[in-house]
């Protein structure tokens, strides 16, 4: 038999050593690496042969120092007389390979200096329309009810489908859905309907839904199980959904942004991919310098550390099942590009809901203070009927402000009072999260 050559899947602290042999597939799997102060590397190893008719046998899991030749030797010869190999390619031979190609990337310099050279384009490099950049985070903010996730799932599928965002070219990669707000099924749902949508304008493609995934633990917690994933689907496009459960504590901490940050780039370094995180609106104690514009909620590092920070704001239309949907860059390291219009249509069959169709629309900044208050009432009063002072503590502004919107939203017909100081929503809610 030749030379026999493994692919390697490497993400932070775990390793998957992939060999074809004949007959077989061997999956070499060391995952939780850490050195001791005698200089061993342990690591919990997996080990799991899938023959050509596709039965699976699982050799062994179980704790190995990768450094200690005696540890090598003997788990050699565990496998050997527990699932003998074929060929002149043995157990000793592919755990010693295994274990050095392993070791050899832990040991090497992670992330070496290098000497920058000059490049041939100095355009901004985005991935998606204006709001996604190549390798870098980018924040999608809104108050809840603005569609920020049906967007960001939108952007999901045209990038796992290269499809053009708005017109503007994409460039296809394999996208993922980290989340920490619903689950699987809600997440299909959502998908489905917008891939629906999709394929009235793509009349008979395949529209693929992309990776998902459903998040427990803190990003940092969770950070090797996560990188593991993204290099082994080659994942390019990310969206984390959203950053203060991500963060798992308390969002306005600045160390657990910071740490956020530093594991968002340690799960999506191993491919290059973009990331895009959604995040809710702050009340009024924290506003851009430049305007007043509410910022995304939680320390300020999420604004700081985030290559730009979009707003996403819900505009009523009159129209019961159609919103119009803007976005603008509200912070940009690298220009700033101009806003987004959509006009999101839900349309049913029945009175059931079959799909989610987003068109372009002209864009309106619908980002003043007052119109920020409108939407988070609207948004409070999903929860049941309230009044001036209780709404007002839950968005952070005063009573006679929330009471002059009030006025507002009564005059639109999209609220009514009913009695005794307490106000409720006229119509359901069209946009959702």
């Amino acid at each position: 038999m030749g030379a026999v050559t493994p692919t390697i899947t490497a993400s932070p602290g775990k390793y998957r050593v992939r060999w074809t042999l004949a007959g077989v597939v061997v999956d070499f799997t060391a995952d939780r690496l850490r050195s001791e102060r005698s200089g061993d590397i342990k690591a919990s190893v997996k080990i799991v042969a899938t023959t050509s008719d596709g039965k699976v046998a699982n050799p062994h899991h179980g704790n190995l120092n990768l450094a200690a030749a005696r540890s090598r030797r003997d788990l050699s010869r565990d496998l050997e007389g527990r699932f003998p190999l074929a060929g002149d390619f043995g157990w000793d031979q592919l755990v010693e390979e295994s274990c050095r190609a392993i070791l050899e990337r832990e040991e090497a310099p992670s992330n070496p200096g290098v000497w920058l050279q000059p490049v041939e384009h100095t355009d901004v490099k985005y991935s998606l329309g204006r709001i996604a950049l190549e390798g870098l985070p980018v924040v999608l903010y809104g108050p809840g009810g603005s569609t920020k996730s049906y967007l960001a799932s939108f952007m999901a599928l045209c990038k796992h489908n290269g499809l053009d965002f708005f017109g503007e070219g994409t460039d296809r990669c394999n996208a993922m859905l980290l989340d920490w707000e619903v689950n699987e099924a809600e997440a299909a749902r959502r998908c489905t309907l917008l891939a629906n949508g999709i394929r009235q304008r793509y009349i008979g493609a395949d529209i693929r839904l992309p990776r998902y995934k459903r998040c427990l633990g803190s990003l940092q917690n969770e950070v090797s199980e996560i990188a593991a994933d993204i290099a082994e689907h080659e994942i390019g496009f990310v969206v984390v959904d959203s950053a203060g459960p991500a963060c798992g504590g308390d969002a306005l901490s600045g160390q657990l942004a910071i740490e956020f940050f530093e594991a968002l780039r340690r799960v999506t370094t191993p491919t290059g991919a973009d990331a895009l995180v959604l995040a809710h609106v702050t009340k009024n104690e924290v506003r851009d310098e430049n305007g007043g514009h509410r910022l995304p909620f939680g320390s300020v590092f999420f604004t700081n550390m985030a290559r730009a920070c979009w707003e996403v704001r819900a505009e009523e239309t009159g129209q019961k099942d159609i919103v119009q949907v803007n976005v603008h860059c509200r912070k940009s390291n690298m220009g700033r590009p101009e806003p987004y219009g959509m006009r999101v249509t839900l349309q049913k069959e029945h009175k059931h809901l079959v799909a989610i169709v987003i068109d372009p629309a002209e864009a309106h900044d619908v980002s003043t203070e007052q119109t920020a208050i409108r939407d988070m009432i609207l948004v409070e009063l999903k929860h049941g009927a309230c009044g001036p002072s209780e709404l007002a503590e839950a968005i952070g502004t005063t009573p006679s402000m929330v009471s002059k919107t009030l006025t507002d939203l009564k005059d639109r017909g999209q609220v009514e009072n009913v009695g005794r100081g307490k106000w409720i929503r006229t119509d359901a809610p069209v946009g959702g999260e």
